[in-house]
């Protein structure tokens, strides 16, 4: 299919500050599902894309509504809108001149244009209004995200990293990996003093919580206690990551990926009215994790009503659907993220705005899924919570041995 383009622009910028997300249907898709997304988005011509993500045409409200006029509504809404595609009337690449896209909407009529690459990969929408509005506010880009360390913020949209770079990340990893590690020792710390001068015997099953092959003791009583060691561990990692300063740098990374995702200015005043919970935080799937996790081990351990690790497996996942989102809310505001200090705020600010203007030249279309993964951070700070929490375990282990 050819892709009818506009030439690019020598000056001004680029077409991908303006550039939206936009939702798709596929082939196979049903024309019913088409006109609920229609009617939720307001659009009359939504783009068609395969599987990989490349633009194979549009469907348009006037065939859709031509096809109802003259067919059963029934058995027309469950085809597929297959039947229903049209060649894009106008698809633009990143590059193309936005003046000249603007001249395109005045003379057209049409209120927004799809923009894809070269290989004809879909990458948004823009939007006759967003135009209108002065890009300096407008430089939103798509999908931003980010990580805290100790010494700011790493942020990331598009293949565009800005802030902090790998080093620390891997650092701020070990930082939050020697946490884990402290507050798993000091709770051990404290079972030996309860051992020496209370003549309790919790240090066992304290080490029984330790290394790779920790199990909960079969009596319930002690599987209690051993449940509850676990409890004291993850708890005390709250309370000394909220005492820690990568929770303040955490609060100004959403705060400013709130105000990126808004196109609102970058200004203290601004950013500083951003909610410093974020629904796409790592903290949510950490929560989930650990609902999942926690009641799995309450009933494979305690075995209440005679339920089996199948049981819980399954309890676990439905209560950690229900709730993940809603205990990950809490976690952030409460734990791993706190208001910023105002020089945390403008050292995000900074980040953000080093990010907004590299986006609009260096954002990439496409991505493989291993680059997307390590733009993102993740890998970076995995390693160094490996090396932070695993060094010191190991070290004891060996101690004991």
């Amino acid at each position: 299919m050819n892709l009818r383009r506009r030439p690019s622009a020598e000056r001004g910028p680029s077409l991908t500050t303006f550039m939206q997300p936009v939702p798709t249907v596929q082939p196979f898709d049903s024309v019913g599902r088409a006109v609920r997304i229609m009617g939720e988005t307001r659009m009359r011509v939504l783009p068609v894309a395969d599987m990989r993500g490349y633009l194979v045409g549009v469907v348009s409200s006037e065939r859709i509504r031509a096809k109802l006029l003259h067919g059963d509504p029934d058995l027309v809404l469950g085809e597929p809108v297959y039947d229903c595609i049209e060649p894009p009337s106008e698809v633009v690449g990143p590059d193309a001149a936005v003046d000249q896209v603007q001249r395109m909407f005045a003379s057209t009529g049409r209120d927004s244009v799809f923009v894809a690459d070269r290989s004809g990969a879909l990458l948004g929408m823009v939007r006759w209004h967003d135009l209108v509005i002065p890009h300096s506010v407008v430089r939103a880009p798509l999908g931003a995200g980010g990580m805290a360390t100790p010494f700011g913020v790493y942020l990331t949209a598009g293949g565009v990293q800005a802030g902090v770079g790998p080093g620390g990340l891997v650092i701020g990893g070990i930082v939050l990996g020697a946490m884990i590690a402290a507050a798993h020792l000091v709770v051990g710390a404290g079972c030996w003093g309860a051992d020496t001068f209370l003549g309790t015997s919790v240090l066992g099953l304290w080490l029984g919580t330790t290394g790779t092959a920790s199990l909960p003791p079969r009596e319930v009583g002690a599987a209690s206690i051993w449940l509850a060691l676990q409890a004291a561990s993850a708890a005390l990692f709250l309370v000394i990551l909220r005492l820690s300063p990568i929770t303040g740098n955490h609060g100004a990374e959403h705060q400013v990926v709130h105000a990126l995702e808004r196109g609102e200015p970058l200004t203290p005043e601004g950013v500083a009215r951003m909610p410093r919970v974020h629904a796409r935080c790592g903290t949510n799937l950490i929560a989930a994790i650990a609902v999942f996790a926690a009641i799995l081990q309450l009933v494979t351990t305690l075995r209440p009503f005679g339920l089996d690790a199948l049981a819980g497996s399954l309890i676990g996942a439905a209560v950690a659907a229900r709730t993940w989102r809603g205990v990950g809310a809490f976690l952030q505001a409460w734990f791993t993220t706190k208001k910023p200090s105002s020089r945390q705020l403008e050292r995000a600010i900074e980040t953000a705005n080093e990010l907004r203007e590299r986006y609009p030249r260096e954002a990439r279309g496409r991505m493989t899924p291993l680059r997307r993964l390590w733009n993102m951070g993740a890998p970076q700070t995995a390693l160094g919570v490996f090396i932070g929490a695993g060094m010191p375990f190991v070290a004891l282990e060996l101690l004991l041995r």
